[in-house]
């Protein structure tokens, strides 16, 4: 038979990162054909940290014809400023492997001030309360974050959690 041909693709949730920033490596595997991802080999990234990483898959069919698709999202960190090569991920599916290709970050030096001011919005604030004022090393602290609207809809469909160095999570 013919064997299945797949599509790789790389995006990224940030064109512009900086040292201390959290950012989305997203990789994507399609075919025409359904398919099963069986294992994942991470990339190797010098110079950034792991935070989290997540996967899901979607079926499409468009005038008749199918395409499956898998995505793995990769959370990482920049730690420290310069460019760095991200090796291939590779797909495992059944007894095919896929590679996808080198993914280049160009990480800059942060800039404080771009954190002290904040853009303003009058119809939104947040508040963020937590259990314990002064925790003990190792203590449980509940981090609880409240958003308040002026909106009659509001939808959060793509958020991270700061990381905060020295946290257990």
């Amino acid at each position: 038979g013919i064997a299945q041909q797949f599509t790789t693709s790389i995006s990224t949730s940030n064109k512009s990162v900086q040292v201390g920033d959290v950012f989305k490596l997203i990789y994507s595997i399609s075919s025409s054909g359904n398919f099963n991802v069986t294992g994942i080999k991470p990339p190797s990234f010098s110079g950034f940290s792991f935070v989290k990483e997540s996967n899901g898959e979607s079926h499409r069919y468009i005038n008749g014809k199918q395409t499956h698709s898998f995505e793995y999202t990769l959370y990482l960190k920049a730690n420290k400023k310069g460019t760095f090569n991200i090796t291939p991920l590779i797909f495992v599916t059944g007894t095919s492997e896929t590679k996808s290709s080198f993914f280049t970050v160009q990480v800059g030096a942060s800039d404080p001030k771009s954190s002290l001011n904040p853009p303003k919005n009058s119809n939104l604030f947040t508040r963020i309360d937590v259990s314990k004022k002064n925790p003990f090393k190792g203590d449980v602290v509940l981090v609880t974050y409240k958003i308040y609207s002026l909106y009659g809809n509001l939808s959060l469909d793509d958020y991270d959690y700061s990381m905060i160095d020295g946290v257990w999570t």
